[in-house]
């Protein structure tokens, strides 16, 4: 999963860097870098937010799987 979006990122900055070498300072290439910078952040947090889903999932069955490991060894 990380490995797709940190493709995605760069892949994000190749096209910024070609756009700043391109032209980079008419308004039209200025905007076109801050809307591809802003679309960059979008699939970070996409990541970020993902990667925190996972993280807390696995917490989750980690926890269950304690419980239940508790539940068979008591002595009841």
């Amino acid at each position: 999963m990380a490995a797709s979006s940190a493709a995605k990122v760069a892949g994000i900055d190749a096209e910024i860097a070609a756009e700043q070498k391109r032209d980079g300072k008419s308004a039209a290439s200025i905007a076109k870098i801050k809307a591809m910078e802003k679309k960059k952040e979008q699939v970070k947090k996409k990541a970020f937010e993902t990667d925190k889903k996972i993280k807390m999932a696995t917490v989750m069955i980690s926890t269950a799987s304690a419980v239940m490991k508790a539940v068979e060894e008591s002595p009841l």
